[in-house]
């Protein structure tokens, strides 16, 4: 049996909409998304909203430079969030594959050594199946703006995606 350490739990705060993908950007600052279409920005136990994409957000990462990219269900899509002249600009970067709308992205990580962007494609619950494998998993080279396939429509439904420290293994959470 393996030692148990005991553990420090805090509660930071609670809502009434489920939450999901807490992370850090490159300053430091604690954000989650919800997918009532609102991230949170999480600062000394306050919640306040950050930014709203309008849709499902599921997934927030940030890249090297501090920009945002969210998976979003509702918009089948990923999602950039920038700012220009103090006003916050939410824009589709990936919708699409060979012709084919994503599903709904659901998970992504970031590799900082290669800039690329990881994510799965699963959409709602029951859209892809044991039965009916549609899921996938996506790269974007954010050097060049190139979507790249990494496994088309070959997963039940994957939902969750990490990559290991020295960013030469991906894993993939398969929910079903």
């Amino acid at each position: 049996m393996a030692n148990q350490i005991p553990a420090n739990f805090e509660k930071l705060f609670q809502t009434q909409v489920p939450l999901y993908c807490p992370i850090e950007d490159n300053e430091g600052n604690l954000y989650v998304v919800s997918t009532n279409g609102e991230t949170y920005l999480v600062n000394d136990g306050q919640v306040s909203t950050a930014f709203q994409t309008g849709g499902q957000p599921t997934a927030l990462v940030f890249d090297n430079e501090g920009s945002a990219f969210i998976a979003d269900m509702g918009y089948q899509a990923v999602l950039s969030k920038t700012t220009v002249d103090d006003k916050i600009e939410i824009a589709p970067v990936i919708k699409d594959f060979d012709g084919q709308p994503l599903k709904g992205p659901n998970s992504m990580i970031f590799s900082q050594s290669n800039n690329t962007l990881f994510f799965t494609d699963s959409g709602p619950m029951g859209e892809t199946t044991l039965d009916n494998p549609k899921g996938s998993v996506f790269a974007i080279d954010l050097n060049v703006s190139m979507l790249k396939p990494v496994l088309v429509e070959k997963l039940a439904h994957p939902s969750g995606i990490a990559i290991s420290p020295a960013e030469n293994v991906l894993y993939v959470a398969e929910t079903y």
